[in-house]
Order: C-alpha cells, then structure tokens, then sequence
C-alpha cells in the first residue's frame, strides 16, 4: 500500500508566496550581476577623461619644452617659426591642432585660439607658453 504525504507549505498559497521570492531573488541577482559589470567601464570612463586633461597638460609641456630648445624666428597669429638643430620648423595651428612641419607632427589636439604675442611671452589659450627676449 502506497502512502502519500503531503507537507503543508505546498498549499495553493504558500507556493504563490515562495514562486514570488524566488522569482525577485532572481531579479535581484540579474540587477546585480549587470551593474558588476558596468562598474568597469564607469571606471574606464573616469581614467579617460583624467587622462586626458593629463595628456593636454604633458603635450602642453612638450610644447614648452621644444621652444625652450629652440631659436624663435618669428610668431603669428597661428604660426612660430623656429630654428631647432639648425632645422626649420614651424609651429602652426590647423583644424584645431598644433602642428610641427615639415612633415606632420601633432603636437596638441582641440586647439580653438590663435598664438599671442604679449612683450616677449607667447601665449595660447591664454596660457603661457614661453618667454624669451628677442621674439620678433
């Protein structure tokens, strides 16, 4: 003879109550596994723009640095011309970037001003990019 049991917390009530737990666990454990891996990519997104304010500033001391090291010819509105290792080169500002010529050097990105000489500074963006007596 066979006897079958039936515990009491399988009642019509019960399994609704314990369906609707389970199934907002679940929705819960999917919310959370999909913002676990978005959490690094809001990281990536941070650093990038950290790295770029940080990139603007080091091309800027490059810039610095490079007429530091070199005779300045002449400066306008968007060019300097330089003598660096007795080479010519010129400085010039086109589609928003510095550029090193000849060839095709960028030397800083989202550039929108134009170079200015106040005294013997030159300025971009108002930012001092160097001084130096003798700038024609």
């Amino acid at each position: 003879m066979l006897i079958v049991l039936k515990p009491m917390f399988f009642g019509n009530k019960s399994l609704k109550k314990a369906n609707t737990t389970i199934e907002m666990l679940i929705a819960l454990f999917v919310v959370t596994i999909v913002f676990s891996l978005m959490l690094p990519i809001f990281k990536i997104t941070k650093n990038n723009i950290v790295n770029n304010d940080a990139q603007k500033i080091l091309s800027q001391y490059k810039v610095q640095a490079l007429l530091a090291q070199s005779k300045i010819v002449s400066v306008r509105s968007n060019l300097i011309e330089i003598v660096f290792n007795h080479e010519h080169y010129q400085l010039q500002l086109e589609r928003n970037r510095l550029v090193k010529k000849p060839g095709y050097h960028i030397l800083m990105n989202d550039i929108k001003a134009v170079f200015e000489l106040r005294g013997a500074c030159i300025y971009l963006n108002d930012k001092k990019l160097y001084c130096e007596k003798g700038i024609r």
